[in-house]
């Protein structure tokens, strides 16, 4: 088995992998040595989306893509206790199953016995998405799907300047009007779903992928991008929301063929607001430039505490950082230097390879990396020494101050 991820619950290690082209999930029971592998994840042409766990609970979530013999795409949630056992299995329909897909998903956390899926959807058998979906689950497994287009999202193309923005709402009206369903061409996927008490933020990338080769949007670009990145796990959030955690894992997975071969352009990242009642309550996006890289995982890291959303991004070794508060932009792109604690040192130069730059908790970021350090030695003379580094970042957009001209 290819070992894609792992966690510990309750002291049992639950792992996944991927074995003759299909994913397995196995438990194992640290005490007795058993290795138990759960039932209904096998399966031809499955992927596994998602897993987390419920340490309160004592479960295991996993949500699962597959396509049927009519090479129609499910959505399956199967829910297991830490011995292995199912618990449930929801198959999810797709409302129009002819036309559209859901093309990824996101399990959030329990929320008083009620769970939801969040993510985008598409027209069928083309590169074209149409927007958001919102799954709710309640405790007996019963579930209501909305879906969400263009329409519901006026600020999609805040990232335009003036001209282009304008030009891009005429078009959705003008296809609004003709009764026709606005679509976007490029990839629109969501990578994080941070949970509050009175809704969801959704955070999106959405990017070009302007080599040929690259690999289709079937579940390649959300939710399981992450696990090519060993400084990117998961780590619970607020209300236990989905961020990365750079502490969990070490240099064992090694990129794929389509994370080398690959160009993405990077165009926006969008959040959304969505309370508990499913409303749209804002949306808004930062521009980022056209940034090109040559991985399509996550692009940038985000604090949110209900109100102010903090969201940086490293660039040719910069800190960048853009802020929103309450749904509103009030600066993008600032960029800010490494900088050292010690001021009697200074940096001599710094591999921007190492670099991993990720939420920790609150309004708190953690960076790390390795950079070589002029100091002056007891004897005052000038030296250098190579340093790995981890340095814990306090962010508050509020303090910021544009300096003139800005």
């Amino acid at each position: 088995m290819d070992l894609q991820e792992f966690f510990v619950l309750n002291r049992k290690a639950v792992f996944l992998g991927i074995s003759e082209m299909r994913p397995l999930v196995q438990v194992f029971d640290t005490e007795s040595k058993d290795l138990i592998t759960v039932q209904g994840v096998y399966s031809k042409d499955t992927k596994v989306l998602q897993i987390r766990k419920d340490s309160e609970l004592g479960l295991i979530d996993i949500l699962v893509s597959k396509r049927d013999r009519f090479k129609e795409k499910q959505l399956t949630v199967f829910s297991f206790d830490e011995e292995g056992n199912k618990i449930r299995e929801i198959n999810i329909s797709n409302p129009s199953p002819r036309e559209k897909e859901f093309t990824e998903g996101l399990l959030t956390p329990y929320f008083e016995y009620q769970q939801s899926i969040i993510g985008t959807f598409g027209r069928r058998r083309r590169e074209a998405y149409i927007g958001f979906y919102l799954t709710d689950i309640n405790e007996f497994g019963e579930y209501n799907t909305k879906l969400y287009t263009m329409e519901d999202f006026p600020n999609f193309y805040n990232y335009l300047k003036d001209r282009p923005r304008e030009r891009k709402l005429r078009e959705i009206e003008k296809k609004l009007h003709q009764g026709k369903t606005p679509y976007i061409n490029d990839v629109l996927t969501t990578r994080e779903v941070i949970p509050m008490e009175n809704g969801f933020l959704l955070h999106n990338d959405h990017f070009n992928a302007t080599n040929p080769r690259y690999i289709p949007r079937d579940g390649v670009y959300a939710n399981d991008a992450y696990r090519f990145f060993p400084n990117r796990t998961l780590l619970h959030g607020p209300l236990n929301g989905f961020h990365y955690n750079p502490m969990m894992y070490g240099n064992r997975y090694p990129y794929s063929t389509w994370q080398q071969n690959g160009s993405y352009r990077f165009l926006s990242s969008y959040f959304i607001f969505i309370d508990r009642e499913g409303q749209v309550i804002w949306d808004n996006a930062f521009n980022l430039d056209n940034k090109t890289v040559d991985y399509p995982g996550k692009f940038g890291e985000v604090a949110y505490d209900g109100q102010r959303l903090h969201y940086l991004f490293l660039d040719e070794g910069k800190i960048k950082m853009s802020y929103m508060k309450n749904g509103e932009v009030i600066f993008e792109n600032i960029p800010f230097e490494l900088e050292l604690i010690n001021e009697s040192e200074r940096i001599r130069d710094t591999q921007d390879n190492s670099l991993s730059l990720n939420w920790w908790y609150d309004d708190y970021f953690l960076l790390s990396g390795k950079q070589r350090i002029r100091f002056l030695n007891e004897q005052g003379r000038e030296e250098n020494r190579e340093v790995f580094f981890m340095t814990k970042i306090k962010v508050d957009g509020d303090q910021y101050v544009p300096e003139e001209g800005d």
